[in-house]
């Protein structure tokens, strides 16, 4: 009985250090992804800042194309 039961626990012990290994890894891994989310995340606000600057000098007397006259060749 005492072997059995000892057996068991060494069974658990083990099945412990597999799951302390996978949390471990999927810590790593949540991490990394963090990461890139907040890298794109900056991606993300520098180009809508630069869209923003874009569209602010097009009000500053760019016309859109539809509403440019064609040019004297036409």
């Amino acid at each position: 009985m005492a072997e059995e039961l000892s057996t068991k626990i060494q069974n658990l012990e083990i099945k412990l250090s597999y799951q302390e290994q996978h949390v471990a890894t999927l810590n790593e891994t949540v991490s990394l992804q963090q990461q890139d989310i907040l890298e794109l995340k900056n991606k993300i606000d520098t180009l809508f800042k630069v869209l923003q600057n874009i569209k602010q000098s097009s009000d500053s007397g760019i016309r859109h194309i539809a509403e440019e006259t064609p040019p004297p060749h036409y």
